[in-house]
């Protein structure tokens, strides 16, 4: 074996050596940044999961008081049960800054 061969590559170790190092110490600082960012974004869809559910609860509120509420028809029918009379016209009052409506029959 040639000995100048095997001191020049002897020579270049500490240089690999340190390479080596800068590369595993940026492949871990790599590795805790993409932990973190995977992290953040799991809060951020855990979140928007839980807002999710809340609508979803709130469509189901809103659809089952929509569903109890009166059909234009059913009012009618109410109306003429109860002998309400339709107003011919509306006449508006003004009594200290508010307006009042008041059926005038004629």
């Amino acid at each position: 074996m040639n000995t100048k061969n095997v001191s020049v590559s002897f020579r270049f170790l500490p240089l690999i050596t340190k390479l080596g190092m800068v590369a595993l110490c940026g492949s871990i600082l790599l590795y805790v940044f993409q932990v973190s960012f995977l992290t953040q974004q799991a809060y951020h869809i855990s979140s928007l999961e839980r807002d999710i559910a809340k609508t979803q609860e709130h469509l189901k509120t809103l659809y089952v008081s929509n569903t109890k509420s009166l059909s234009h028809t059913e009012l009618q029918e109410m109306a003429e049960q109860r002998q309400f009379t339709r107003a011919e016209r509306i006449v508006y009052l003004r009594l200290s800054d508010s307006t009042v409506a008041q059926a005038l029959q004629q």
